[in-house]
């Protein structure tokens, strides 16, 4: 048996320099009591080593922040410090956040604030949609199609994905910001397992210059990079196969003996019809297709069938394993995902199509390993096999 392996991407890089990878947090600190601007307030990413200072206008930003859901602490000498939970940074995006903080003159105290989502995000000029880890660990989904067939305008036909009506190959698709797509066929590789996905965007419209060669849509994946948390995540998919129907195989007992392309898919094992009376008898000669040594028709080869089917309740049909957290706390960072599937047909001698590599259910794997400079700077490796 030959097995294929595909190294789909291997890459060390800046990441300012992908498209659609990272997104970043602006906004003002003013003072509660006189609404004037606060210089120097001391602003940080909750769990990270990321963090930055307001201006002497009071204004501030912080750049290159992988998709995700962070707390923001700001803290200023002589004034409450205040954390804004749930900022949800997207991929390309720009979350605002202006807050005012009240001075006190004694010990100063902690206040708790959970970020709302704007009603109109201004910074959106196209047709977008984006959809969290958070959210697709909650949606019945196996897979990147399934993901986006949620979406209106999107559908699946044969495997093959259409956005606004468009043909399956003007669609363009990106990893991390990187091309993955054919180019010739417009088909879109080895894409990654959901649980190896930080955020997922879908632009189905008005395209910004940083992005070409798509017609109907545009899907970029961001790979999860890890935290200062490990995280594990184990999903095993399984189910009850029910019982084969006569229906499903075009069963009828009228065409048993009509032309060759119109016949019965369950058939009676073929015989040479000696005497001509339409019915097989002890002595003629047949084919034993089941090797019992007798002569059986459409109906004991169906039962034969159903006893024979391969599927069974408990049988396991997909395994998803997902790992993530620091190497060196707020340096170094490993995220990696195994994913495997095995089907082995519902019929006796059906083709098997499991994903082993020398036996093992493996379907595919990614690895990834960031590393992350106090200066701001992000190197990351990346690579992905099935």
């Amino acid at each position: 048996m030959n097995y294929y392996y595909t190294i789909l991407f291997a890459i060390i890089v800046f990441c300012s320099v992908f498209a659609g990878t990272t997104g970043k947090i602006s906004g003002s600190v003013s003072s509660g009591d006189s609404n004037e601007p606060l210089p120097g307030v001391n602003i940080s990413v909750v769990g990270t080593s990321i963090g930055t200072i307001t201006s002497n206008q009071g204004d501030f930003v912080i750049l290159n922040l992988p998709p995700g859901i962070y707390a923001l602490r700001f803290s200023y000498i002589g004034y409450e410090t205040v954390i804004i939970q749930e900022s949800i940074v997207r991929s390309d995006q720009t979350m605002s956040i202006d807050i005012t903080l009240n001075s006190t003159v004694i010990e100063g105290s902690e206040v708790t604030v959970l970020a709302e989502k704007p009603i109109v995000n201004k910074n959106i000029t196209s047709s977008l949609h984006s959809m969290t880890s958070e959210e697709m660990a909650y949606m019945p989904v196996s897979d990147v199609n399934d993901v986006l067939s949620t979406i209106s305008g999107v559908v699946t036909k044969d495997g093959n994905l259409h956005i606004r009506g468009g043909r399956s190959n003007e669609v363009a698709f990106m990893v991390d910001g990187v091309l993955t797509h054919d180019p010739l066929t417009g088909s879109p590789g080895q894409l990654l397992s959901t649980s190896s996905i930080e955020e997922m965007v879908l632009i189905t419209g008005t395209y910004n210059a940083e992005y070409g060669n798509a017609m109907s849509g545009i899907v970029n994946l961001v790979s999860k990079s890890g935290n200062n948390n490990h995280v594990g995540r184990l999903r095993l998919f399984t189910g009850h196969p029910g019982a084969l129907d006569k229906s499903k195989f075009n069963y009828d007992e009228s065409k048993r003996n009509v032309s060759e392309g119109s016949r019965a898919h369950v058939e009676s094992e073929y015989y040479e019809d000696g005497n001509g009376n339409n019915t097989y008898d002890p002595g003629e000669y047949f084919q034993d297709w089941n090797s019992n040594g007798t002569w059986d028709n459409d109906e004991k080869l169906f039962k034969e069938m159903q006893s024979g089917a391969k599927h069974r309740f408990g049988d396991w049909k997909r395994a998803d394993l997902s790992l993530s957290g620091p190497l060196m706390e707020n340096v170094l960072f490993y995220a990696l995902n195994m994913d495997g599937y095995t089907d082995p047909g519902w019929l006796p001698f059906a083709y098997n199509n499991s994903s082993k590599v020398n036996n093992v259910p493996l379907g595919s794997f990614f690895g990834k390993i960031t590393y992350q400079s106090r200066a701001g700077l992000k190197l990351f490796f990346s690579g992905r096999s099935s």
